[in-house]
C-alpha cells in the first residue's frame, strides 16, 4: 500500500463562469465543492489505477468534517490527524469562454507542537 502524507488539505470550491470579469456581480453556470489538494489528487489517481493507497493528513473544523465525508464518498482510505484549525478552502473560477482560470488559495493551518508530534507518531506507525 502506498502512503500519501499531506500537510495542507483543502476544500476546493469551483465556479464555472463564462466571460468572467473581476469587479462585477456574476452568477456561476455551475459549481461544486469537494476535497482537494495535491495529495488527494494522487490518491484519486492511484484509486483509479486500482493501486492500494492511504491518505494521511491534518484535519479540523467544520470543513474537516466535510472533507472526511467527501473522501468517504469517494471510497478513498484516509487517516485523519486531528488539529484545532479548520481545513482551508480554495476558490477556483474557471472561465471556459476565455480558457482561463483564477485561483484563490487560503493560507494553510497553523500547527501546534502537539499536533505536529501527533502527525509524527502517525507517520512513524505507518512506515
Amino acid at each position: 500500500m502506498i502512503k500519501i502524507f499531506t500537510l495542507n488539505l483543502t476544500i476546493d470550491r469551483v465556479y464555472y463562469i463564462s466571460g468572467f470579469t473581476a469587479g462585477k456581480v456574476t452568477r456561476p453556470e455551475k459549481m461544486y465543492r469537494w476535497p482537494g489538494g495535491k495529495g488527494v489528487n494522487v490518491a484519486r489517481v492511484l484509486h483509479t489505477l486500482k493501486t492500494p493507497a492511504e491518505l494521511v493528513g491534518f484535519i479540523g473544523g467544520d470543513t474537516g468534517e466535510f472533507f472526511k465525508l467527501g473522501i468517504k464518498t469517494e471510497v478513498l482510505k484516509f487517516v485523519p490527524v486531528p488539529i484545532r484549525t479548520p481545513v482551508r478552502e480554495c476558490t477556483l473560477i474557471i472561465d471556459p469562454q476565455n480558457q482561463d482560470q483564477t485561483v484563490i488559495n487560503e493560507l494553510g493551518p497553523l500547527i501546534t507542537r502537539a499536533e505536529l508530534a501527533r502527525f509524527n507518531r502517525t507517520y512513524h506507525r505507518a512506515c
